[in-house]
């Protein structure tokens, strides 16, 4: 009997740790990327060379992601940081490789964009959000409105990852991560949520960064596991 209740015990806190991003026991797959941010640089060309830098800066976004290097992009809406415009995660653990790939695009090399690399540790499930992404309906925008496969969501971004997941976990928002991931140090980390603005999401994540995102509504299509938060790299 008392088998049967330390495994009742056992099992229930393993189904709590599953809620805010599984039992610490238990074995989670892992992928080592970099997550770039592109700032503002310190260059600002004339109007049309800027539309011509951003057209060459999008069809090489589509260039690294069919090389299977891009995985997940999209711009900020309002940050918390000004010279934040967008980030990319790579599908690279060096930073020197993606800082080479990062030189290919011509905001980069103009100067428009200045990089800034974070090492990341996450799920391998956000290999599948290329293919995701081409399994979307394509759809001419509407004048004044984003392209009809970008949605908006919040990017969440925490010195103390662990503290974030329990945070979320235990709150309305358990069901709203898109995807997550803890950074190269090991203890911070960032989740992305299905929420439309930061306004939506404050009221439960004070002490938080929040920053509005857009990216492709693919996202919503990746596996589970892409939501779990991974376990730190061994020391």
């Amino acid at each position: 009997m008392r088998g049967m209740t330390a495994a009742l015990v056992v099992g229930a806190v393993c189904v709590l740790g599953a809620m805010l991003g599984g039992c610490s026991g238990s074995a989670r797959a892992s992928a080592d990327y970099v997550m770039v941010y592109l700032k503002t640089g310190p260059a600002h060309p004339p109007t049309e060379e800027q539309r011509e830098i951003f057209k060459g800066h999008m069809a090489n976004m589509h260039c690294l992601a069919d090389e299977g290097k891009l995985l997940i992009a999209g711009p900020f809406d309002r940050p918390r940081d000004r010279t934040w415009r967008g980030i990319f995660v790579l599908d690279t653990p060096s930073v020197e490789t993606a800082r080479e790939w990062t030189g290919t695009d011509p905001g980069v090399k103009s100067g428009v964009f200045v990089t800034e690399m974070r090492a990341l540790r996450a799920s391998p499930a956000l290999r599948r959000a290329v293919e995701l992404e081409k399994q979307m309906p394509k759809g001419e925008a509407k004048p004044g409105e984003p392209p009809p496969n970008i949605r908006a969501y919040v990017m969440v971004t925490a010195d103390d990852a662990d503290a974030a997941r329990v945070v979320i976990g235990a709150s309305r928002l358990a069901d709203t991560v898109v995807w997550c991931g803890r950074f190269g140090d090991g203890a911070g980390g960032v989740f992305v949520l299905d929420a439309a603005k930061v306004g939506d999401v404050e009221g439960e994540l004070l002490g938080f960064g929040l920053d509005g995102w857009w990216s492709t509504k693919a996202l919503m299509g990746l596996p589970e596991e892409a939501r779990v938060l991974v376990d730190a790299a061994p020391k």
